[in-house]
Formats: C-alpha cells, sequence, structure tokens
C-alpha cells in the first residue's frame, strides 16, 4: 500500500563521501524521549523510509539490503544522480549500501516515515 502522507524525518541525518570502496549503513528510527508521532518513546526501531540527497558532483550505486546480501558492485543497485533528493520506501530493508563508481561524492541519508 502507498504511502499517503509526506516523508517525516525521524532521525539524525548522517554525511557520507562516497568513493570507490562500498559503504555500508544500517538504519534506525533513533527515538531518544518524547514520544514522536510512532507512540514510542526510546530505543531503535526499524525503519520505512529514507531520503537520499547525493549533493556531490558524481552518481552513486545505491542498494537497499536486509543485512548487507547481496554486496553492492558496479552492476547491481540503482543509481542516484548528483544533486538530485530523492525518497525510498525500504520497509524491510534497514541496510543501504552506497558505491561511487566515478571520483567521489558527498550523500546524506535521513531515516524516517512516509514518502
Amino acid at each position: 500500500m502507498a504511502s499517503n502522507f509526506a516523508f517525516y524525518p525521524q532521525s539524525l541525518t548522517t554525511l557520507f563521501t562516497v568513493g570507490a570502496t562500498t559503504i555500508t549503513f544500517s538504519m534506525t528510527l533513533q527515538l531518544s524521549g518524547g514520544t514522536g508521532t510512532l507512540g514510542l518513546t526510546s530505543g531503535n526501531y526499524q525503519v520505512s523510509g529514507a531520503r537520499l540527497a547525493n549533493t556531490g558532483t558524481s552518481h552513486v550505486q545505491v542498494m537497499f539490503t536486509a543485512g548487507g546480501t547481496p554486496a553492492l558492485n558496479t552492476t547491481n543497485g540503482f543509481p542516484v544522480l548528483s544533486g538530485t533528493v530523492e525518497t525510498f520506501r525500504c520497509q524491510g530493508l534497514p541496510v543501504v549500501q552506497m558505491l561511487c563508481l566515478a571520483g567521489s561524492t558527498t550523500v546524506w541519508i535521513t531515516s524516517g516515515e512516509g514518502l
């Protein structure tokens, strides 16, 4: 079922410099105190969405997985173009892998809910 609400960030934004070596990042909703919109008080929970902002000058290959398998390489995954911001539904796939095929680039990732 498609989301019917806008993306709502529910974690700290993490900055990565992505190069020729694959970066693997495990995303969680990082709640600390308060109740947020999920009715939870604290802890780490599986995310259902991720916002990626590629603010660098090179494209980045991206793959969401359940635990880092299969490994991202030059022939799988999907591109996130330079200078773009995209939001993805990744329920059940809390690990994001990134690889820059030419040079390096800067990617910001925020975990949250919605699209």
